[in-house]
């Protein structure tokens, strides 16, 4: 009868530090992901307000350089990691600012 108690105790024990390395893992990818969406979006309210001629004012260059950059710097981490998430979502973001940049510049 110990030795039933003793393997229900190591496996309680067992999934709570499973489920503790899980949920941090969970959380700290779901923290990056959503910082990468931020950064896309950083500049689309402006380039959006242009395209649709609602203002005249583009993005700074300077800001528009840094967070590309970051961005780049996350997309070779995603491409070293093999993170296939943030490898579709930086690269459609990518994708999305170009198409949105190139019908604002050839209007």
């Amino acid at each position: 009868m110990t030795d039933v108690i003793d393997n229900v105790t190591k496996s309680i024990q067992n999934f709570g530090k499973d489920f503790a390395e899980k949920i941090t893992h969970l959380s700290s990818e779901t923290i990056h992901w959503m910082a990468v969406l931020c950064l896309h979006g950083a500049t689309a309210p402006n380039l959006i307000g242009v395209m649709l001629g609602l203002t005249d004012v583009m993005p700074p260059i300077d800001i528009v350089l840094i967070v590309w950059s970051a961005l780049a710097l996350l997309f070779m981490k995603a491409i070293i990691t093999k993170d296939r998430l943030n490898l579709i979502t930086i690269g459609l973001g990518f994708m999305a600012q170009a198409v949105v940049m190139a019908l604002i510049f050839f209007k």
